[in-house]
């Protein structure tokens, strides 16, 4: 048997690779704002952190989003969007043009309860530098109806984004609430994306009338990995098993049921640091040392519980790159920080329905190269 000749063997590579390429067979553009074809394959879930800051400055907060993607079909694209509590907001189903991004339907949540909505303009994002035009009205039932568009104000215009090339698009979006009872409300903003190949939507910012707002990417989870995550934590996302903390052999309790923490969001007051975002910002900096943080950088977060007194414990770790995916930072550096953290002591509890409660709370540390960028929430 004759041995298959040099230019065989790299027709048969060339066959292999192509046949391998989990590529759709869709505009280039589009993988210029889109996380790989791998992960769209085999569905991806971008974390972002939601900053919120009012235009006086007085009003700080900073909430969670996931946003899930997976193709349905060759040319079909699903965006399910989950909130801190990983419980559906929306859910958009997307056709892949050459002329741009088309949304087929749009289901938007209210208590766990689906809400259709009627489109009366469906074009998600144009390739081309005129704009799209997305019009939605949601019905909910005898509370009123919403009434939301958003237009594009620009083509895809090439930029940087952390150092990296990335694509920038700005929108103009407005918002209309017709109640039943009570007054109806009306909602103006501007917002531009920006997106790095690869890996997706890595950052929004938005202006406000009344302030501004950014969310920020902070990790990247495959499909199984947010499936996982929402089916050991149903009903509490927060979650921390005790027996697995830096400080699994102390002294601290939690005031109830420890099955029955809260989640930093709920109550009529947040459990978070006294003196606000600013006055935990300016303690720990004035207490870390930088010598500790040297050569870092990525997404240092550090989840734990506030009890009804005021006080904290059951601290662990989750840890990203500034590729938003999983690494471990140096054990010096984390037990540094821990320490700092956990000896704080101005905490107030959160309070649901007048009394107060035990509830997760959360401390994330953007670092590059060796400093403390930012500090949230």
């Amino acid at each position: 048997m004759s041995k298959p000749s040099f230019f065989s063997i790299l027709l048969l590579i060339f066959c292999a690779f192509v046949k391998s390429d989990p590529r759709p067979d869709w505009p280039q553009a589009v993988w210029a704002i889109l996380p790989s074809p791998q992960m769209l394959q085999e569905g991806v879930v971008n974390k972002y952190y939601f900053h919120y800051l009012s235009n006086n400055a007085y009003e700080k907060s900073t909430d969670i989003r996931y946003y899930a993607y997976e193709l349905t079909t060759a040319d079909d694209l699903r965006l399910t969007i989950y909130n801190a509590g990983l419980e559906k907001m929306s859910e958009l189903d997307m056709q892949i043009t050459a002329t741009g991004i088309m949304c087929r339907r749009i289901v938007q949540y209210l208590s766990g309860k689906a809400q259709e909505t009627a489109l009366l303009a469906n074009t998600f994002l144009s390739w081309e530098p005129d704009t799209s035009n997305l019009i939605v009205i949601t019905e909910f039932g005898e509370m009123g109806s919403e009434y939301l568009q958003i237009q594009q104000t620009s083509g895809l215009v090439d930029t940087t984004f952390l150092h990296r090339p990335a694509t920038r698009v700005t929108y103009q979006r407005q918002r209309d609430y017709t109640y039943a009872q009570g007054e109806d409300q009306h909602f103006e903003s501007t917002y531009t994306d920006y997106f790095v190949a690869g890996i997706g939507l890595a950052e929004r910012r938005y202006t406000f009338a009344e302030g501004r707002g950014q969310m920020e990417l902070v990790k990247q989870m495959s499909r199984a990995d947010f499936a996982t995550l929402r089916e050991s934590v149903p009903k509490r996302v927060g979650y921390i098993d005790p027996e697995q903390t830096l400080d699994a052999y102390g002294y601290f309790q939690p005031c109830n049921d420890p099955n029955s923490i809260y989640d930093y969001y709920n109550g009529e007051q947040k459990a978070a640091f006294k003196s606000g975002k600013r006055g935990l910002e300016k303690a720990l900096r004035s207490r870390i040392d930088p010598s500790f943080i040297a050569g870092e950088s990525g997404y240092l977060t550090f989840r734990f519980v506030i009890n009804c007194e005021g006080q904290t414990g059951w601290f662990v770790t989750e840890m990203a790159d500034l590729n938003f995916q999983s690494k471990s930072f140096s054990p010096a550096t984390v037990q540094h920080v821990y320490k700092i953290l956990k000896g704080l002591k101005n905490w107030q509890a959160g309070r649901v329905r007048g009394e107060t409660v035990d509830a997760y709370a959360y401390v994330t540390f953007k670092i590059i190269q060796g400093e403390i960028v930012d500090i949230f929430p």
